[in-house]
């Protein structure tokens, strides 16, 4: 399963809550219980707390959904390739009421105007993108602001590297924009900004309907003030979220005009996400994106590796259907 940072102490109390909740699960912080959340706090009141039982209660509570029907086709449905009227179809399966009643009378404007961005995705893998938890996102900005990090010549190492390619006696490598011999040419004024969601473009070339619809059931539809709004996400020049898709996705079709807060870094999406990984890796969250929480997400990552396959397409058809079968036995 999905993990996020918590203690394991903080793990182990949910899992006792999971274990003796009756009925539906509270799946987000403030729905839990107050001795619960006491109990959460004590281990440890991380800045991020919040965020990261919500994370572990969607990745750990998704069998006590509500719909065991809808559940079973967990993460099958992309936006890019699901007709509007499956889409309708399926948020009325989850909210128990015509989609226009939650969502708004120009929901099907909003629904082609997301497809239409999540088809123009790059589609970079999961597994390629950069790991910058939200509570990393401050330090990040401030390195960035500061010069510290060496992405523009001249270079300490004569070109941009990672982590792995220095050693001990080049110090931390988050510093060596401080040791290329020109303290100021790093800088990069990254800046918080709200930025309305209609002007983001996603990277990822799936996001999941299941997933989007699911949160707006459980948590509402998003509004000023709502905490996938305020949870930063970080932005390229070019408008490219590098996280926070299914955030994203929710306030499109809520309200295109509903603004994220965002870490809007002046650098293109391709320099951006060379950097960000770089970046994750050197302060220890290497290998994270890694990981599969289920064969469903395994199945996801298959098919967008896949898409980038040259090959001709009945070798790629034979290769997707064994790829495939493979996930198909990953234990959730």
């Amino acid at each position: 399963m999905k993990t996020s940072r918590l203690q394991r102490r903080q793990e182990r109390i949910l899992k006792d809550y999971l274990a003796s909740a009756s009925g539906g699960p509270a799946m987000d912080f403030d729905s839990l219980p107050t001795r619960v959340q006491v109990a959460l706090r004590r281990v440890k009141d991380q800045e991020t707390l919040h965020y990261d039982v919500e994370g572990w209660l969607w990745d750990n509570a998704n069998p006590h959904l509500r719909d065991a029907a809808i559940r079973k086709t967990a993460f099958s449905k992309n936006v890019a390739n699901t007709k509007l009227a499956e889409a309708r179809e399926l948020a009325a399966g989850y909210f128990g009421r015509p989609v226009e009643e939650v969502l708004g009378k120009d929901f099907d404007k909003k629904y082609k105007m997301l497809q239409r961005a999540t088809k123009a995705a790059p589609g970079i893998p999961r597994i390629q993108m950069p790991v910058i938890e939200p509570s990393d996102i401050g330090m990040f900005q401030r390195q960035l602001n500061e010069g510290r990090v060496d992405i523009i010549a001249p270079w300490a190492k004569g070109k941009f590297v990672g982590p792995s390619a220095i050693g001990p006696e080049d110090g931390p490598w988050v510093e060596l924009g401080l040791a290329d011999g020109s303290p100021n040419d790093d800088v990069v004024k990254a800046a918080l900004k709200g930025i309305a969601v209609g002007k983001l473009k996603p990277t990822q070339g799936q996001i999941w309907l299941e997933k989007t619809f699911g949160n707006i059931a459980k948590f509402g539809v998003p509004a000023g003030g709502s905490r996938i709004l305020t949870t930063t996400v970080i932005v390229s020049s070019d408008m490219y979220i590098l996280d926070g898709h299914h955030r994203y996705s929710q306030a499109m079709l809520a309200d295109p005009g509903l603004k994220m807060q965002s870490l809007f870094v002046p650098l293109g999406i391709k320099a951006l996400l060379e950097i960000g990984r770089a970046y994750g890796e050197a302060i220890g969250n290497k290998g994270k994106q890694a990981k599969i929480a289920s064969s469903q997400d395994l199945q996801g990552e298959l098919r967008q590796i896949l898409a980038y396959c040259q090959c001709p397409e009945p070798s790629r058809q034979a290769l997707s259907r064994a790829l495939l079968s493979l996930a198909s036995r990953v234990a959730p």
